[in-house]
């Protein structure tokens, strides 16, 4: 058997060596228990959204990139999902418009018109937008108006 990226290590290795070796062929658990899956999954769930609409050739996104990257690295364990929308390309903006769908934020992709340099805390509950991050804020004042939105 050829291995590709997908195929485990121990698949390439034909059953007779592995049963010679002493080697059980029993299948290791790929999933937990649905019990523990939910609790799981409802430990991971953001109660925010922190949307950023961007583009690489966006001044203002960039010069907000700093104080951003370092608000996130201090949230990192916060309930708080960052979601970067990237308008750069007609093919990313495909991207994201898709991205925007999928996690309900059809609305704020409406209303935001394509604008980049604009930042919205959004609520996962009610998708309302709970605050904005402005280009004049700095990490500190950013992790702030995050925080006050959790």
């Amino acid at each position: 058997m050829r291995a590709n990226a997908c195929t485990p290590w121990y698949a390439t290795i034909p059953a007779a060596l592995l049963l010679a070796a002493g080697a059980s062929l029993a299948v290791p658990a790929l999933a937990s228990a649905p019990k523990e899956e939910a609790e799981r999954a409802d430990k991971k769930k953001p109660s925010v959204l922190a949307v950023k609409f961007y583009a690489d050739w966006c001044g203002t996104c960039q010069v907000m990139k700093p104080a951003f990257e370092e608000a996130k690295g201090e949230l990192a364990e916060e309930p708080v999902l960052f979601l970067v929308l990237d308008m750069t390309d007609r093919g990313a903006a495909n991207q994201a418009e898709m991205h925007a769908n999928v996690t309900g934020l059809e609305e704020l992709w409406e209303e935001n018109g394509g604008k980049t340099g604009t930042f919205y805390l959004v609520s996962t509950e009610d998708k309302e937008v709970v605050g904005t991050i402005t280009p004049d804020m700095d990490a500190e004042q950013m992790k702030e108006t995050i925080t006050a939105a959790l």
